[in-house]
């Protein structure tokens, strides 16, 4: 392609992308015979039930984020009725990476007067297993729109059975979802002591699992015949580890 430099101010135009897509803009308002990928997607969507729980695209300011914060506090504190919250604390699964167990749940939480809630799931103690590192701890709290019959959720109290407290958070909010959103979470990390063996045996009553990890054997590379560079203990990674070293080094 020819450019005229005496008129360069006409290749202008061509230095930003605007005017692509504009176009492209406008092709796709028209309608076409075929279907975009978008598309198909939407579809797939539309069959299966969502539950959008994400932010607004355009966030408020933070100045008016913290005006409606303290306006709201200054409303809970006025009447306890107001506001009510469910709070949730899970921990990870032993065997299905699928779901989580069950701490504590409290819900219709009268304000910040949390020992005034409905008690639903009685707390019971983290135990992260032996050998297997840092185990997180979740609390999620939920904002509820109005009180919540939680009957079906309730579990006894005490409640010391593995398979009872195996829950999904997810399941539990899409039960819920009309009436309470997720308002904040908060983690925490907790590995293996001495109090997580009292909590197998006395009340989970159940032998306590141990992990180990099984280091696989140090890889060495195929021996040289003639190992040039090599350090001066290049044998000893081929040697015998029972038989007897000597040398001077």
């Amino acid at each position: 392609m020819d450019i005229d430099v005496k008129n360069l101010d006409d290749l202008e135009k061509y230095r930003s992308y605007t005017r692509y897509l504009k176009v492209a803009e406008e092709e796709s308002r028209k309608v076409h015979w075929w279907k975009t990928y978008r598309q198909y997607l939407s579809q797939d969507e539309e069959k299966s039930e969502r539950i959008d729980i994400g932010l607004p695209n355009k966030r408020a300011p933070r100045s008016k984020e913290v005006k409606e914060r303290k306006m709201v506090m200054r409303e809970n504190h006025e009447n306890s009725e107001l506001e009510r919250a469910t709070r949730l604390r899970t921990h990870g699964h032993l065997r299905d990476n699928d779901s989580e167990y069950v701490h504590w749940i409290v819900g219709n939480i009268p304000g910040n007067a949390v020992q005034s809630g409905e008690q639903i799931c009685r707390y019971f103690p983290p135990f992260p297993a032996k050998g297997t590192g840092y185990h997180r701890f979740i609390f999620i709290l939920f904002k509820q729109e109005r009180p919540i019959d939680f009957t079906e959720d309730c579990l006894p109290s005490p409640c010391h059975s593995l398979e009872s407290r195996t829950f999904q958070t997810f399941d539990f909010y899409r039960k819920h979802q009309d009436y309470m959103t997720p308002a904040g979470l908060a983690f925490f990390q907790s590995q293996w002591d001495d109090s997580v063996t009292h909590t197998f045996h006395h009340l989970l009553n159940m032998k306590e699992p141990v992990f180990e990890y099984d280091r696989p054997p140090v890889y060495h590379p195929p021996q040289k015949k003639y190992p040039h560079g090599e350090p001066v203990r290049y044998l000893d990674r081929y040697r015998d580890s029972q038989e007897t070293i000597y040398g001077i080094y």
